[in-house]
């Protein structure tokens, strides 16, 4: 068991267990294959008496990016609506809606629109 310690912004603190060895949690923060509680602006870490210390600085919400025409797409988007709705909701044409959808995976680096949907939800309820 790994004692962790996660330190955001200096203020905000978490103190939690792996059952990996330190050096594998090490391995795969490096890797970027680590899964936070908190989202974190390149995070760095240290070894302080057995404790693993990750700290850094709270990641910017990717959605404060979004236009609001692209905000309200995606609001409908992850209420469920199909593209179709959403154009005859906003009185846009499908291919407006798709545009916006395309831009906002390449924002949100993603490739489908589950992924979209899943990482926009996820930026909303960001810590």
């Amino acid at each position: 068991m790994t004692p962790i310690l996660y330190i955001l912004d200096g203020k905000n603190i978490l103190l939690s267990e792996s059952e990996l060895p330190a050096e594998a949690v090490i391995q795969r923060l490096k890797a970027g294959d680590w899964r936070f509680p908190f989202h974190f602006e390149r995070p760095d870490y240290c070894e302080l008496e057995g404790v693993l210390v990750i700290y850094g600085k709270k990641r910017k919400r990717l959605c404060t990016a979004l236009s609001s025409q692209q905000s309200r797409i995606m609001e409908r988007l992850s209420r469920g609506e199909s593209v179709g709705q959403i154009a005859a909701a906003m009185k846009l044409s499908e291919y407006t809606i798709h545009y916006h959808i395309e831009n906002a995976k390449r924002l949100y680096q993603v490739a489908t629109r589950n992924e979209l949907i899943a990482r926009y939800s996820r930026d909303l309820t960001m810590f």
